[in-house]
């Protein structure tokens, strides 16, 4: 079947899950090349993305800008090399056993994953005003000390969207289980949270910003 034909319908993409998404989108792509990511783009202009949570997801400008980058270097960068490598794969002759046409294929389809991926959180994005954080208890992007009634060590923890989370530089997520323990709590409160390695004994210190 022609790509025209294959491209010309309403057929919703986003109600495909895991290997059968990736199947078609590869199988559609490998044939149809560029006119396949043109048909995306013009799909995702005209109807946006599927939100299966509509949750807001909250983030600081910089953050988002990143976001915003790497979704266009995908769309438009991305797209175009691993397609030119499933042409120069195709080239080859048979594919039936042609390993690199098939590993161009499947990175192509998980590309599209992460790109749809990246789409929704920007499309329910919501910039974090960092001016006017309040400090009377613990929110987003507030700097909050607590101490472990247990060890008796103390800790300085950042909350911040799932997407800025990095526990290693002393961000964690509001959504992990320590961002939700001490959520909305203030300075004297003591919490108790279950974490996979058992459960902690945490006594506010601290808020700020």
């Amino acid at each position: 079947m022609p790509c025209g034909n294959r491209l010309s319908g309403n057929y919703d993409f986003s109600l495909e899950k895991g290997s059968v998404f990736i199947e078609k989108v590869s199988r559609i792509a490998g044939r149809c090349g560029d006119a396949f990511f043109f048909y995306l783009e013009r799909r995702a202009g005209s109807t946006g993305p599927r939100h299966m949570d509509q949750e807001k997801i909250y983030m600081t400008r910089q953050r988002l800008t990143e976001l915003e980058e790497e979704v266009k270097n995908l769309r438009f960068h991305g797209r175009r090399d691993i397609a030119q490598r499933i042409a120069d794969a195709r080239a080859q002759g048979d594919l039936s056993e042609n390993a690199e046409y098939d590993a161009a294929r499947e990175e192509q389809g998980l590309m599209e994953l992460r790109i749809r991926k990246m789409e929704d959180v920007l499309a329910r994005s919501a910039i974090i005003d960092e001016t006017n954080i309040q400090t009377d208890k613990v929110g987003i992007m507030t700097r909050v000390t607590v101490l472990n009634s247990k060890t008796k060590k103390k800790n300085e923890y950042q909350l911040v969207s799932a997407e800025e989370a990095d526990f290693e530089g002393g961000k964690i997520s509001v959504a992990s289980p320590i961002g939700k323990g001490i959520l909305n709590k203030k300075v004297g409160d003591e919490v108790q949270v279950k974490v996979p390695a058992g459960m902690l004994e945490l006594k506010i210190l601290s808020i700020g910003k």
